[in-house]
């Protein structure tokens, strides 16, 4: 009697084992899932709109959500940098569903020509991969940007 209950005790202890791996490994792989939420938002894909012409960018490394860094490691006004960036958000496409998504690795603060600024998180992609990027104030969407234009990117931050 002694060893059957010895048994059902160690099958007992290891199914538990198991099944708390089991449920950290659905639980990471949920936070970076994008949940589709209906069949109109899966057909959506508008990208990010401009409102005009950017006259200032500036990238710090990410802190927070739902706010910007203010400690900015680069800041510039230059003509090519600041036309990588407009194009970034302005071809960035829409993703459909309700995001849960992992820190992200800079802020970037950009200043429109009309005085307005807007925040953005993004997760920058290795050459050849896309990049992510999503509006401080809006962290339940988030935009893809191209594979190209994150190889430009990734010439700009580093």
């Amino acid at each position: 009697m002694k060893r059957w209950m010895s048994f059902v005790l160690i099958v007992f202890v290891s199914l538990i084992s198991v099944a708390c791996q089991q449920n950290e490994a659905i639980k990471e792989r949920v936070e970076n899932t994008v949940i589709p939420t209906s069949e109109v938002e899966m057909n959506e894909s508008i990208g990010l709109q401009v409102n005009s012409d950017i006259v200032n960018v500036r990238i710090s490394t990410f802190t927070a959500f739902d706010k910007m860094n203010t400690d900015v490691l680069i800041g510039t006004e230059e003509k090519e940098t600041l036309k990588v960036m407009q194009q970034a958000i302005a071809n960035a496409v829409r993703q459909p569903g309700i995001v849960g998504m992992a820190a992200t690795d800079y802020d970037i603060e950009v200043v429109f020509a009309d005085g307005s600024a807007q925040g953005y998180h993004l997760w920058l992609g290795e050459k050849g991969q896309k990049s992510t990027i999503m509006r401080v104030d809006d962290t339940h969407t988030i935009y893809t940007v191209s594979r190209e234009m994150t190889d430009q990117l990734l010439e700009v931050i580093q």
